[in-house]
């Protein structure tokens, strides 16, 4: 007699934090990801809105001012 273990897919009842660059549109769950894409040399291209770098990196990456 063999024994089967079944892994079952956990699904995530936590809703993801979508964070999504006001230049561009780039939307990402990780905020790793999103603040490598805000700190990289070659700028982002402005699709969206001009909008300051840094001005994003406070109000995503820190929280403390809102973009809208």
């Amino acid at each position: 007699m063999s024994l089967k273990i079944l892994k079952q897919k956990r699904s995530s009842t936590i809703p993801k934090t979508l964070y999504k660059c006001p230049r561009c549109g780039y939307e990402i769950t990780r905020k790793s990801s999103m603040r490598s894409h805000i700190q990289r040399k070659k700028l982002c291209p402005l699709i969206l809105r001009d909008i300051n770098i840094k001005k994003i990196e406070q109000a995503i990456l820190e929280r403390s001012i809102k973009v809208n």
